[in-house]
Protein backbone atom coordinates (compact mmCIF):
# COMPACT_ATOMS: atom_id res chain seq x y z
CA UNK A 1 0.00 0.00 0.00
CA UNK A 2 1.66 3.11 -0.52
CA UNK A 3 1.84 6.12 1.70
CA UNK A 4 0.31 9.27 1.82
CA UNK A 5 3.71 10.84 0.40
CA UNK A 6 3.96 8.47 -2.83
CA UNK A 7 0.45 9.59 -2.80
CA UNK A 8 1.12 13.02 -3.10
CA UNK A 9 4.28 12.54 -5.37
CA UNK A 10 2.46 10.41 -7.80
CA UNK A 11 -0.23 13.38 -8.19
CA UNK A 12 2.38 16.04 -7.92
CA UNK A 13 4.29 14.55 -10.68
CA UNK A 14 1.20 13.74 -13.18
CA UNK A 15 0.36 17.29 -13.34
CA UNK A 16 3.86 18.24 -14.14
CA UNK A 17 3.55 15.73 -17.18
CA UNK A 18 0.48 16.97 -18.38
CA UNK A 19 1.56 20.52 -18.07
CA UNK A 20 3.07 21.81 -21.44
CA UNK A 21 5.63 23.88 -19.91
CA UNK A 22 6.55 21.07 -17.44
CA UNK A 23 6.12 23.68 -14.45
CA UNK A 24 2.96 23.15 -11.90
CA UNK A 25 1.99 25.89 -9.81
CA UNK A 26 -0.10 25.15 -6.46
CA UNK A 27 -0.74 26.07 -2.95
CA UNK A 28 0.03 23.66 0.05
CA UNK A 29 -3.13 24.68 1.64
CA UNK A 30 -5.40 23.38 -1.04
CA UNK A 31 -3.00 20.27 -1.85
CA UNK A 32 -3.07 19.71 1.77
CA UNK A 33 -7.00 19.83 1.60
CA UNK A 34 -7.64 17.66 -1.12
CA UNK A 35 -5.38 14.63 0.39
CA UNK A 36 -7.07 15.65 3.62
CA UNK A 37 -3.66 16.29 5.70
CA UNK A 38 -1.37 19.13 6.69
CA UNK A 39 0.54 21.73 4.71
CA UNK A 40 3.70 20.61 6.82
CA UNK A 41 3.05 17.16 4.56
CA UNK A 42 3.52 18.83 1.51
CA UNK A 43 6.22 20.53 2.40
CA UNK A 44 7.87 17.48 3.44
CA UNK A 45 7.08 15.72 -0.07
CA UNK A 46 8.49 18.62 -1.74
CA UNK A 47 11.39 19.08 -0.01
CA UNK A 48 12.53 14.98 0.12
CA UNK A 49 11.05 14.01 -3.46
CA UNK A 50 10.94 17.35 -5.52
CA UNK A 51 15.36 18.38 -5.48
CA UNK A 52 17.62 19.65 -7.71
CA UNK A 53 18.97 15.56 -7.83
CA UNK A 54 15.90 14.28 -9.06
CA UNK A 55 15.17 16.97 -11.90
CA UNK A 56 12.87 19.80 -10.10
CA UNK A 57 13.78 23.24 -8.90
CA UNK A 58 11.23 24.64 -6.58
CA UNK A 59 10.15 27.85 -6.52
CA UNK A 60 7.95 29.37 -3.76
CA UNK A 61 6.35 32.72 -2.10
CA UNK A 62 5.07 32.72 1.63
CA UNK A 63 1.69 34.28 2.64
CA UNK A 64 -1.71 34.55 1.26
CA UNK A 65 -1.31 35.06 -1.82
CA UNK A 66 1.71 32.66 -1.37
CA UNK A 67 2.63 29.85 -3.77
CA UNK A 68 4.62 26.94 -4.75
CA UNK A 69 6.24 26.81 -8.70
CA UNK A 70 7.68 23.01 -9.45
CA UNK A 71 9.12 23.18 -12.30
CA UNK A 72 10.80 19.74 -14.09
CA UNK A 73 14.50 20.09 -15.46
CA UNK A 74 15.09 18.43 -18.99
CA UNK A 75 17.52 15.52 -18.34
CA UNK A 76 16.77 14.92 -14.62
CA UNK A 77 20.31 13.57 -13.13
CA UNK A 78 22.49 15.59 -14.87
CA UNK A 79 23.94 17.37 -11.84
CA UNK A 80 24.41 13.33 -10.70
CA UNK A 81 26.78 13.27 -13.22
CA UNK A 82 30.69 13.23 -12.23
CA UNK A 83 31.84 15.00 -15.50
CA UNK A 84 30.81 17.36 -18.22
CA UNK A 85 32.77 18.01 -21.11
CA UNK A 86 32.34 21.88 -22.04
CA UNK A 87 29.94 20.65 -24.78
CA UNK A 88 27.42 18.68 -22.66
CA UNK A 89 27.54 21.57 -20.22
CA UNK A 90 26.63 24.04 -22.76
CA UNK A 91 23.83 21.85 -23.82
CA UNK A 92 22.64 21.72 -20.12
CA UNK A 93 23.04 25.19 -19.91
CA UNK A 94 21.12 25.76 -23.04
CA UNK A 95 17.93 23.53 -21.49
CA UNK A 96 18.29 26.06 -18.37
CA UNK A 97 17.72 28.62 -20.84
CA UNK A 98 14.83 27.35 -22.81
CA UNK A 99 13.30 26.43 -19.39
CA UNK A 100 13.22 29.98 -18.39
CA UNK A 101 15.77 28.91 -15.64
CA UNK A 102 17.88 31.50 -16.46
CA UNK A 103 18.45 34.83 -18.88
CA UNK A 104 20.67 35.44 -21.53
CA UNK A 105 23.50 37.36 -19.74
CA UNK A 106 23.45 34.49 -16.60
CA UNK A 107 24.26 32.21 -19.37
CA UNK A 108 26.64 33.62 -21.19
CA UNK A 109 28.55 34.34 -17.67
CA UNK A 110 28.03 30.65 -17.22
CA UNK A 111 29.63 29.97 -20.46
CA UNK A 112 32.72 32.45 -19.90
CA UNK A 113 33.62 30.10 -16.68
CA UNK A 114 33.20 26.33 -18.17
CA UNK A 115 34.69 27.23 -21.40
CA UNK A 116 38.20 25.46 -22.26
CA UNK A 117 39.85 28.16 -22.44
CA UNK A 118 39.53 28.62 -18.45
CA UNK A 119 39.75 24.91 -17.45
CA UNK A 120 41.90 23.58 -20.39
CA UNK A 121 44.82 23.77 -18.15
CA UNK A 122 43.37 21.41 -15.80
CA UNK A 123 42.76 18.23 -18.34
CA UNK A 124 40.49 15.84 -17.04
CA UNK A 125 39.77 17.96 -14.46
CA UNK A 126 38.17 20.46 -16.18
CA UNK A 127 35.18 18.31 -16.57
CA UNK A 128 34.70 17.61 -12.92
CA UNK A 129 35.01 21.17 -12.00
CA UNK A 130 32.41 21.43 -14.83
CA UNK A 131 30.07 18.97 -12.82
CA UNK A 132 30.33 20.44 -9.52
CA UNK A 133 29.49 23.78 -11.02
CA UNK A 134 26.34 23.09 -12.86
CA UNK A 135 25.62 21.25 -9.60
CA UNK A 136 26.35 24.66 -7.24
CA UNK A 137 24.08 26.51 -10.34
CA UNK A 138 20.83 24.38 -9.93
CA UNK A 139 21.68 24.58 -5.90
CA UNK A 140 21.25 28.60 -6.49
CA UNK A 141 18.56 28.14 -8.77
CA UNK A 142 16.42 26.14 -5.91
CA UNK A 143 17.81 29.03 -3.13
CA UNK A 144 17.50 32.04 -5.35
CA UNK A 145 13.57 31.69 -5.31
Amino acid sequence: MKSLADKIEEYIKVLIERSESKTLELQRTELAETFNCVPSQITYVLATRFTPEEGFVIESRRGGKGYVRIRRIKGSGLVKKIRYSQAEACDWVDALIQQGLLNGREARLIGALIDNQVLGQLGEQADVIRARMLEAIIQWLRSEN
